[in-house]
């Protein structure tokens, strides 16, 4: 036979889930989760912005030495052509100038683009940053107004854990140990009534008559589900 006190025990427990379920079920929580997960792919997006920003600069470093390196053999050339005599000469000279010019165009151009590209993660930093604003904004409120509403469940909540501490030292251990196992795995109700003689109060499913009379009358009136894993007992 079931306890009555494990059975008090459940039924005050269940309440304490039904409350803590109205909380998670509501609006303040729901934007709470919301806010975080918009914060959350924001933070995302900056980080990957960041990174982009790193490989810009780093480009942009590469292409000013280049920059530099390509002005200074120009200038070279320039000077080594001053003192060429011979055709011959100063045309292959002036064909190396005119690479190294093409050279420096491509690389000034390869630079605004890099500058413009950077330009354009800039305002979309800014934009984030900005989104990111509204948003803890808006997380703070959820999170004041879900405090409040803890705040105003709170003292039911302290009075029932109260009566499930009061009611622990009289509660079967055996019982007890199911009943936090089973109840860990998101089962509940753990403990309910046996119906129409081979029918689980819980999950409504039938098991042959037989088994369960046996099982019942082996393990004093109780006996698992083999459906749903809930604990049955016969209603006196």
């Amino acid at each position: 036979m079931i306890q009555k006190q494990m059975l008090e025990y459940q039924k005050i427990d269940g309440e304490l889930n039904r409350i803590e379920r109205d909380l998670r079920k509501s609006e303040a929580y729901q934007n709470i989760k919301k806010y975080k997960a918009l914060r959350q792919d924001y933070e995302d997006t900056l980080n990957r912005f960041d990174a982009k920003a790193n490989e810009l600069k780093t480009k942009l470093t590469q292409a000013k030495q280049t920059v530099a390196k390509i002005t200074t053999v120009i200038q070279e050339l320039s000077n080594e052509m001053s003192h060429v005599e011979s055709s011959d000469e100063l045309k292959y000279m002036s064909k190396k100038l005119d690479e190294q010019l093409k050279l420096l165009s491509a690389t000034e151009s390869e630079i605004k683009d890099i500058l413009r590209e950077g330009e354009e993660i800039a305002k979309k930093f800014d934009e984030i940053n900005s989104k990111l604003v509204a948003i803890a904004k808006a997380l703070k409120t959820a999170n004041d107004d879900f405090a409040n509403q803890k705040e105003a469940v709170k003292p039911r909540v302290m009075e029932l854990k109260s009566k499930l501490d009061a009611l622990k030292p009289q509660l079967d251990q055996k019982l007890f140990e199911m009943y936090e196992r089973i109840s860990a795995g998101k089962v509940f109700p753990v403990f309910v009534p046996l119906s129409d003689g081979n029918r689980c109060g819980g999950c409504r499913m039938d098991m042959p008559l037989g088994v369960v009379e046996t099982e019942m009358q082996k393990h004093g009136g109780i006996m698992r589900c083999e459906h749903c894993g809930r604990i049955m007992y016969t209603a006196e």
